[in-house]
């Protein structure tokens, strides 16, 4: 139903609308997919949080996880300013996130040096 409605809605839209709201939702599942690369990145690294000594093959998949966790950071970082400015013309604003465990401090102690 909703999504019956929503194309209703949309086709009394002007054209140049349309495009830049489906351009807003592709970003917005481009977001999505690249903040669930960097979970999966971190979930790899947490894995081997604590588990001792590391062996060689260990350290190859920590450096490999960090890397796509830094990858996918850095491309997020990157084009949310994009993404937060064409939403803006659509009177959509980021919520504020409230702090989690996983913080700053957290961090710091999950990414101390491997030797």
């Amino acid at each position: 139903m909703q999504a019956a409605m929503a194309g209703q809605v949309a086709e009394h839209m002007p054209l140049v609308t349309r495009v830049t709201y489906a351009q807003l939702y592709d970003g917005f599942q481009w977001f999505s997919q690249k903040a669930s690369d960097e979970t999966d990145a971190w979930s790899v690294l947490g894995e081997l949080d604590d588990s001792g000594k590391l062996l060689p093959a260990d350290l190859a998949a920590v450096r490999q996880a960090r890397s796509r966790a830094q990858v996918a950071a850095e491309k997020m970082d990157a084009s949310l300013p994009g993404i937060v400015a064409a939403a803006s013309r659509f009177g959509i604003k980021p919520q504020r996130v409230s702090p989690s465990p996983l913080t700053a401090a957290s961090i710091r102690t999950l990414c101390r040096p491997l030797h």
